[in-house]
């Protein structure tokens, strides 16, 4: 979802599914569309994921300042550094932990098998076996 032309995707491999979301800790009695037309364009959201994060909150006519961050994104709210975090979320306890909350889903998310277009476009007739392989082994209708 960063680099959507950068690679192939060649095979859903079904494992780590979670989902890829907005959260954070709104106001007392605000709801997420409240909070988001209080804030417009002026929101701070800290993630490790830019471009899927800016392409989200582009979908509302929203250009949020985006913080790129690694490590405890959970943190950024808590010390000021921004609004609202995009991250990866499988069970939400963590965010529950940090006093945050799962405000909206951007994506549903899985492993994937992926090739480099171009070792994709030399090397497919090596490759293409592994991937029908994998495929019978996780499960054939990915």
């Amino acid at each position: 979802m960063e680099e959507p032309e950068g690679y192939y995707e060649l095979l859903d491999l079904g494992v780590g599914a979670c989902r890829l979301s907005v959260a954070g800790a709104l106001p007392a009695g605000q709801s997420w569309q409240e909070f988001l037309a209080s804030k417009g364009n002026l929101i701070r959201v800290a993630t490790k994921h830019p471009q899927a994060t800016q392409r989200y909150f582009a979908t509302m006519g929203l250009s949020p300042r985006v913080i790129g961050l690694r490590g405890a994104l959970e943190l950024a709210p808590q010390v000021g550094v921004a609004d609202l975090i995009v991250d990866l979320v499988e069970t939400g306890r963590t965010l529950k932990a940090n006093g945050l909350f799962e405000l909206a889903e951007i994506a549903a998310v899985t492993a994937r098998l992926i090739a480099n277009p171009v070792s994709y476009r030399f090397k497919s007739q090596a490759i293409n076996p592994l991937v029908g392989r994998m495929r019978e082994l996780v499960g054939g209708s990915r």
